[in-house]
């Protein structure tokens, strides 16, 4: 791709043959994400139309941009925009006649895809010689449907109106800009977080001689994703497993379970109160202890080990949080401002039906309010089981399953021979998530349907933190358009 603007028009004047001339007139603009990397701490709101900053906006490339005349289903011209976010139709557009502007941000790896359209660009009025005025438009956001949305479109806001500016040159030149507050605004937002499967990676802890299945393995799976987007290790299953229980029997073993179970396991259990236990490597506090040593944050206690849930991390320095309750109950502003500044949140949920753990990656915001419409999860088990059922039908065939809900998997070093090989990839397809339902509920067999959808929840949940700068994020791990 051609990051130049004047490569990007030369692109799109050849598109169709297109014979321009002095009564024609320029389209251009910028596409950015309604996130933004705010700097100061206490601040997590979306670009509203108000508040453009340069030094916190996020700019997409590769977007596709197609420009059309009214009526017609080809585009006249079409176009990506380079990597400041930038693209133009030079002298393209004819004052007489009425054009609809569609961006589209589609990675299909990764499941997303976004439309902005803008329709109705006709009657401009430009202003005379160096003169500007804003011409009153309505921009629309739609994400087509999935196989995890029942053939509902994931997002369809429409009418946020959008004021570029119509400008005239000193020489006679005639622009129209969507530009700073009027730029194209994108309301997905993912990151580039690493894909690892449970289901193929299961812990073996040599000292204890005991093979835990892979189907029990989300949480340290999830952890691992966490640890491999920051490029630190622990960052496989296997290891962030071994890992913790390392730490675990390195401080004396606390809180060891006494029982003995037939499968061997229970060197592995940690009780946590009187009655409750869990394997070392699912309990929150633990976890987040051998995370803050892995980056060489203090540590105490673990049950003081945290900081605090607005801190923000210096340049180049690290800080993490935990905590457990509803992360969905009060507002969106901690996944928000966290996902926003470059920080996946690893997290406990009520998907799919039950305790299972994944890891945020993105957001995608809705369009005049900036709330959270979906929160978008690796899920280390694949596509959830929930998510790609139809509504109203039998459970999915092993066909249906093979076609809708496979993903991509990336094996650890477990032992040679422990682990069938299979094909990596850096990333799995991502999994949508209505933020204030996920799913339906059990599936009735009788009368073959499924229940209503059902509150999502986020319980504990732990996020780490790097000193990043918004180039940082922007440039390294924000997912952009598909070349």
């Amino acid at each position: 791709m051609n990051d130049s603007a004047e490569g990007i028009v030369e692109k799109a004047n050849t598109y169709t043959g297109v014979v321009t001339s002095a009564t024609h007139y320029t389209l251009k603009g910028e596409v950015l994400t309604r996130l933004l990397f705010w700097n100061q701490k206490s601040q997590d709101e979306f670009l509203n139309r108000s508040n453009y900053k340069p030094d916190c906006v996020y700019a997409l490339k590769n977007v596709i941009v197609r420009l059309f005349e009214a009526g017609k289903s080809s585009p006249l011209a079409e176009t990506r925009t380079n990597a400041s976010g930038l693209f133009e139709f030079k002298k393209l557009l004819e004052e007489k006649k009425e054009y609809k502007l569609i961006a589209v941000l589609k990675i299909k790896d990764n499941n997303l895809e976004e439309h902005v359209t803008i329709e109705k660009i006709k009657d401009i009025g430009f202003p005379p010689i160096d003169g500007t005025k804003l011409i009153h438009l309505k921009q629309s956001n739609y994400c087509p449907p999935s196989a995890s949305t029942n053939d509902r479109p994931v997002l369809d806001d429409k009418d946020e109106e959008i004021t570029p500016s119509a400008k005239t040159s000193s020489s006679g030149e005639k622009t129209l800009e969507f530009t700073k507050n009027s730029a194209l605004l994108f309301g997905s937002f993912m990151l580039n977080v690493p894909y690892i499967n449970q289901l193929v990676n299961s812990i073996y802890i040599e000292e204890v001689k005991v093979r835990i299945s892979g189907e029990k393995t989300c949480f340290p799976t999830s952890m691992a994703m966490m640890m491999d987007y920051y490029g630190k290790k622990p960052n496989t299953t296997q290891d962030m497993a071994e890992k913790v229980y390392n730490t675990w029997r390195d401080e004396g073993f606390p809180n060891q379970s006494k029982e003995k179970k037939k499968d061997g396991s229970s060197p592995y259990d940690y009780v946590f109160n009187p009655t409750s236990i869990a394997r070392i490597w699912q309990v929150w506090v633990w976890v987040n202890r051998v995370v803050r040593k892995t980056v060489g944050l203090k540590t105490t206690d673990i049950w003081k080990d945290n900081g605090r849930e607005g801190e923000l991390p210096e340049p180049n320095n690290w800080c993490a949080y935990r905590a457990a309750g509803n992360l969905l109950r009060s507002s969106d502003s901690y996944l928000r401002r966290n996902i926003g500044r470059g920080y996946p949140t690893v997290a406990g949920t009520n998907a799919p039906g039950g305790s299972h753990v994944m890891i945020i990656r993105g957001l995608l915001l809705g369009q005049k309010d900036g709330k959270i419409r979906k929160i978008i999860f690796n899920d280390p088990y694949g596509n959830l089981e929930f998510n790609t059922r139809p509504v109203n039908k039998d459970p999915p065939t092993k066909k249906y399953w093979n076609e809708h809900c496979s993903t991509h998997y990336r094996t650890n070093d477990v032992p040679a021979g422990k682990n069938k090989p299979i094909p990596s990839s850096a990333n799995g397809r991502a999994v949508y998530y209505d933020s204030n339902t996920w799913g339906h509920g059990p599936y009735d067999k009788k009368k073959k349907i499924w229940a209503r959808p059902q509150q999502l929840r986020v319980g504990n949940y732990i996020t780490l933190r790097f000193g990043f700068s918004r180039d940082d994020v922007r440039d390294k791990k924000l997912v952009h358009g598909s070349s």
